[in-house]
């Protein structure tokens, strides 16, 4: 012990006299033996008296034996000083970097903790059941856990989490949770009532408090179920309804593609539903002209599910498999689905009714014996054309021509022969002219014609013609043998006529070749 004392004495001894001499507070008027001794003194304060002597006069030794100067020493403790500063400053470092780490640390401490916070308040205002699960028994759980199962939180926490699932479905939900399966799947879920319901499950794993833990999201279906088959039992009465109506419905989504097509449209068009579904029906089954009109609107229909001809009904031209055109009715409604203006078009084919129609115009327009145009389908072809006369300034010719002593061949022969007469005249003078003339039978034995285009000389020889062919007519009545003359009228137009105008200036123009004995042509 007393050899250790005496080392740490000669180092003191060594250090301290460097450390005067850097010393700005010491008596520089002193001589260097007598700084040494002074520092030397001041150390062996904390020796005995029998250390002090023993300890300077070995270091006075050592010093005079081996010529030990101050200046030695203090080169000596310049390195070492090197040394130590090096140390010191890899000592300050090493402690700056451990307390950055330790701030990162409390940093990430806090923030977890303050996760760990938020997490109940997380779970409580989800709208879906949340449970967490250490090796299958549940050791936490939300409120909403608890309404959709009927647990108090208490009763829950400790089950074995396959108590809550339906016991046809718990050994796959087992299977799951030894796999560690963290996928979404749909299972049947078990209240404490013992009510089954189906539920949609997520689970996945996670590190609490250095423990792996599985947490779950639980959510009830049944709501959705419910929607799910009302909308396949609407779906069902649609497409039962849509099956067995005679008019086809056709439902095109926001992109014009067919979604449904249903049987009368598999009749009426000749396409299969698996020809024409995801396909625009514009480019197959609607006539060019309205196709391109289509075309034109659609973007408007597309963006607001409005147009021309939603909630109308219209009528225009479609095409049959095969290009055959032929004429619809269609009434176009709109319906938004998933965000998409979708449209739904009830067609129906209406060429019987067209022919219908076509025939109740016939028949409104068109004389019953003789098969020309009676009075009303004479006056509407006639004024037709003389508004054309009247833009254009072409020819305009009316004839007016009316049977001999038509009421004596009644009263000689029957009505009979008076209807055959009629209708072999009626013949004759439609032979005579041309397609594009207007022919009538405008009242009893009287006719009228206007001739389109013709001069009026042209006008009058073609008159001529006319009565020449009805005087040399022989009608035969099985009998007997009928013949007959006729008287004609005919005026041409003029510059502020009117059907009115041209029709009473033929009339008094037939009037006067009955005058004029009959059987002949007279113009006005």
């Amino acid at each position: 012990m007393k050899k250790i004392r005496l080392m740490l004495f000669v180092l003191f001894v060594l250090i301290l006299p460097a450390v005067s001499a850097s010393d700005p507070k010491k008596d520089i008027s002193l001589p260097p033996q007598e700084q040494e001794s002074k520092i030397i003194n001041k150390t062996l304060k904390i020796f005995t008296p029998e250390e002090h002597a023993e300890i300077q006069n070995k270091w006075l030794s050592v010093r005079y034996e081996h010529g030990i100067h101050l200046t030695d020493v203090f080169k000596w403790l310049l390195g070492v000083s090197g040394i130590l500063g090096a140390v010191i400053l890899a000592v300050i470092f090493w402690k700056r970097t451990l307390s950055r780490k330790i701030t990162e640390r409390k940093a990430v401490e806090k923030e977890l903790q303050n996760s760990q916070n938020r997490y109940p308040i997380l779970c409580s205002a989800s709208f879906e059941g949340i449970i967490i699960t250490d090796n299958g028994v549940i050791v936490e759980a939300n409120t909403v856990v608890v309404q959709i199962l009927g647990y108090t939180l208490p009763e829950i926490i400790g089950m074995e989490v396959t108590e809550i699932f339906a016991p046809k479905v718990r050994d796959d939900v087992r299977a799951k949770l030894l796999a560690g399966y963290e996928k979404m799947y749909e299972s049947v879920g078990l209240t404490k009532g013992g009510v089954e319901f189906p539920v949609e499950i997520y689970a996945g794993m996670f590190t609490d408090k250095h423990r792996q833990v599985r947490c779950a999201a639980i959510r009830d279906l049944s709501e959705r179920y419910k929607a799910r088959d009302a909308l396949r039992e609407s779906e069902k009465k649609f497409r039962a309804v849509a099956t067995g109506a005679q008019d086809a419905i056709i439902m095109t989504d926001g992109h014009r593609k067919i979604t449904f097509w249903n049987k009368a449209a598999e009749r009426i068009f000749q396409y299969s539903e698996n020809e024409v579904m995801g396909k625009d029906p514009h480019e197959f089954i609607a006539a060019l002209s309205f196709s391109k009109k289509f075309k034109e609107v659609y973007p408007r229909f597309q963006q607001s599910g409005k147009g021309d001809v939603i909630g109308r009904t219209i009528e225009f031209a479609a095409l049959k498999k095969g290009g055959k055109e032929f004429p619809i009715e269609m009434s176009l409604s709109a319906i938004q689905i998933e965000g998409q203006w979708c449209a739904i078009a009830v067609i129906r084919d209406i060429t019987e009714r067209k022919k219908m129609e076509a025939e109740l115009r016939r028949l409104a327009t068109t004389d019953a014996l003789t098969g020309v145009s009676n009075r009303r389908g004479f006056m509407e072809k006639a004024e037709h054309e003389l508004r054309r006369v009247q833009r254009y300034g072409n020819p305009f010719t009316m004839i007016m021509v009316d049977i001999d002593h038509f009421k004596s061949i009644n009263d000689n022969y029957g009505h009979q022969v008076g209807d055959l007469v009629l209708q072999k005249m009626a013949l004759a003078i439609k032979s005579a002219l041309r397609k594009s003339d207007i022919f009538g039978r405008i009242g009893g034995e009287e006719f009228s014609i206007v001739l389109m285009e013709t001069e009026p000389d042209t006008a009058i020889s073609i008159s001529e013609r006319i009565r020449s062919r009805i005087e040399a007519l022989s009608i035969h009545t099985g009998k007997e043998t009928v013949h007959i003359t006729i008287s004609i009228g005919l005026t041409f137009f003029r510059e502020g006529d009117d059907i009115s105008t041209v029709s009473n200036r033929s009339d008094e123009a037939l009037y006067a070749a009955k005058e004029n004995g009959r059987n002949c042509v007279v113009s006005l």
